[in-house]
C-alpha cells in the first residue's frame, strides 16, 4: 500500500541528502571562507580543490549513517518533527567523525574552522532539505491521480482501527469502506459496506486498490479473500495485530524458493546486525592489541599471588541456550568452585543468581581486578570468536538457566555482552527480577545508538571501580 511510496521518497531524501551537502560545502566555501578571513583573521584559506575530501566522504557517510540510524525509515503517518527528531543521533556521529578526521590529519594549511562552517551549513541545508521534501510529498500524494482506495474487512472495532490510521495517513488513501467477515453490515464512511460475499463484486465496481484484512473467522476466509483480490490483481494487507502477537514483529524473507511471514522478537535488521558484528571484530581487535601490555602484568600480579591458571575457564550458557566456555582473569582461589557449598549462606543475590559483595575466596588481586573489571579482558578473546559481543546481555551459568522461569528465559535470545545496562546502571545491586527487566529492554530497544551509549557508559564505571 505504501511501500513502494516510501521507497520513492527514500531515493528522493537521499539525492535531498546529497544536493544539500553539496550545497552546503560550496556556499560555506564562498561565503564563510571570506568571512572568517575578515572577522576571526583565519589562516589563508586554500583553494576550493584541498577541501573536496569534506565533501567526498560526506555524501556516503550520510547515507550509511542515516540508513543505520534509521534516517530513511518513513512512516506516512507520522508528523515532520517525528521524522527530523531522528537526524540528531547520524548528524551528531557525522559530525564528530569530520572532526575527529581533521584533528588527526594535523595538516596546518587547513583552516578548521571553515571545515566547521561546512558541517554546520550542512546540517541546516540537510534538515532544510527534508522539511521540503516531505511536504511535497504529502501534497503530490495527496492532490495527484495517484489516490488509493482502500476496503477494509473485518470486525467494527478491529476495522475502525485500522480505518483512522488510513484516514490519519493521508498520502493519497482514501477509505472507501468495510466488510464484515460475517453477515453483519453497516454503512462505511466513504460510502460502501456489505458481507463477505459482496466482495467480488466490490472489487469490480467499486475501483478498489488496496484490502486490508483487520479480523476474518478462520483461515478459509482469509483464503477466500486472498483468492478474489488476486483474481483481479488487487493487494492484500494483514496487520501485525491480526495474528494476535504481542512482543513479536513480522517480517517477510526467503527460505529457499519459499517466501516466509517470521515473527521475532528479536532485532530484525541484517545491515544493522552485521555492523555490530563487525564492530565487535574491530574494536575487540582493537582492546585486545592496546590491553596486552596491561593483560601480561595482570598474568604475572596472579601467578606470583596464588597458585592455579591465570587463566579462569568456565562454562556459560549463550545465544538461544548454546553453551560456550567463557574466559576470564583468575580473580579466586585456586578450588573456588569444588568450595561453593561453603558459602552458599552468604548469597545476596535472589533468584537463581549468586553473588557475594565480599566473597572469601577472592585473592587480594582479585578484589582489584573485580573493582575495576580487569578480569573480563580475556572475554575480548570469546567476542573475536563470536561467543559474545561487546554489549549484550550477561551470560548466565547453566544452572541458573535450569532455574529461570519461562519470560527469563527470552534474554538468552540475543547473543551474550561483556557489558549491558545492568552493569552501566547506578542501581546494580537490585532484584534478580528487574535486572532480567533490563536486559528485556536491551533486547526490545536494541539500536547500535543504545551500544554506543552503554559503551560511553561503561568507560567512566571502569574507571571509578564499580566493578563487582
Amino acid at each position: 500500500m505504501l511501500r513502494q511510496r516510501a521507497r520513492t521518497l527514500q531515493a528522493a531524501v537521499a539525492l535531498t541528502d546529497a544536493a544539500a551537502t553539496c550545497g552546503s560545502f560550496f556556499t560555506a566555501y564562498y561565503l564563510a571562507g571570506p568571512l572568517l578571513q575578515r572577522l576571526v583573521q583565519v589562516k589563508t584559506v586554500l583553494p576550493l580543490a584541498r577541501y573536496y575530501w569534506v565533501l567526498l566522504v560526506s555524501v556516503p557517510m550520510w547515507w550509511t549513517l542515516f540508513a543505520v540510524f534509521g534516517g530513511y525509515d518513513f512512516s506516512p503517518i507520522e508528523r515532520i518533527r517525528d521524522s527530523l527528531r531522528r537526524l540528531w543521533r547520524p548528524l551528531l556521529v557525522g559530525v564528530m567523525a569530520i572532526a575527529a578526521f581533521t584533528f588527526f590529519r594535523k595538516d596546518p594549511e587547513y583552516s578548521r574552522r571553515l571545515v566547521a562552517a561546512i558541517c554546520l551549513c550542512n546540517i541546516v541545508f540537510i534538515v532544510a532539505g527534508r522539511v521540503a521534501a516531505l511536504h511535497v510529498a504529502a501534497r503530490i500524494h495527496g492532490k495527484t491521480g495517484g489516490l488509493r482506495r482502500v476496503l477494509v474487512i473485518g470486525g467494527q472495532d478491529a476495522a475502525e482501527a485500522v480505518g483512522r490510521t488510513i484516514r490519519q495517513a493521508g498520502w493519497g488513501l482514501e477509505l472507501v469502506g468495510r466488510i464484515a467477515p460475517d453477515d453483519e453490515s453497516r454503512d462505511g464512511r466513504g460510502g460502501t459496506a456489505g458481507a463477505l460475499a459482496q466482495l467480488p463484486r466490490m472489487l469490480e465496481e467499486q475501483s478498489i486498490d488496496d484490502v486490508v484484512i483487520a479480523e476474518a473467522d478462520n483461515l478459509a476466509s482469509v483464503r477466500q479473500i486472498i483468492a478474489a483480490c488476486e483474481e483481479v490483481g488487487v493487494s492484500i494487507h494483514i496487520p501485525h495485530h491480526f495474528f494476535k502477537a504481542r512482543l513479536s514483529r513480522p517480517h517477510l524473507e526467503p527460505f529457499y524458493d519459499m517466501a516466509m511471514l517470521t515473527f521475532s522478537t528479536t532485532p530484525y535488521s541484517p545491515m544493522a546486525l552485521g555492523l555490530k558484528r563487525a564492530l565487535d571484530i574491530i574494536l575487540g581487535l582493537a582492546l585486545l592489541v592496546v590491553a596486552s601490555p596491561a593483560m601480561l602484568v595482570i598474568a604475572i600480579l596472579i601467578k606470583a599471588t596464588s597458585r592455579g591458571p591465570v587463566i579462569f575457564a568456565q562454562r556459560r550458557v549463550g545465544l538461544y541456550g548454546r553453551p560456550f566456555t567463557m574466559y576470564k582473569f583468575r580473580s579466586m582461589i585456586q578450588d573456588a568452585e569444588e568450595r561453593l557449598d561453603e558459602v552458599r549462606d552468604l548469597n545476596e543475590a535472589d533468584g537463581p543468581a549468586f553473588k557475594i559483595a565480599t566473597d572469601p575466596r577472592v585473592t587480594p588481586v582479585g578484589r582489584w581486578l573485580r573493582r575495576y573489571s580487569l578480569d573480563e579482558l580475556p572475554q575480548l578473546w570469546n567476542v573475536l570468536r563470536g561467543d559474545m559481543s561487546l554489549v549484550g546481555p550477561r551470560p548466565p551459568l547453566p544452572r541458573e538457566v535450569e532455574n529461570y522461569q519461562r519470560w527469563q528465559r527470552r534474554r538468552l535470545s540475543m547473543r551474550p555482552g561483556i557489558t549491558c545496562i545492568w552493569q552501566v546502571s547506578r542501581t546494580r545491586h537490585t532484584s534478580f527480577e528487574k535486572w532480567m527487566e533490563y536486559d528485556l529492554h536491551y533486547i526490545d530497544n536494541w539500536s547500535l545508538w543504545l551500544d554506543l551509549k552503554i559503551i560511553l557508559r561503561t568507560i567512566p564505571a571502569v574507571l571509578m571501580g564499580r566493578g563487582v
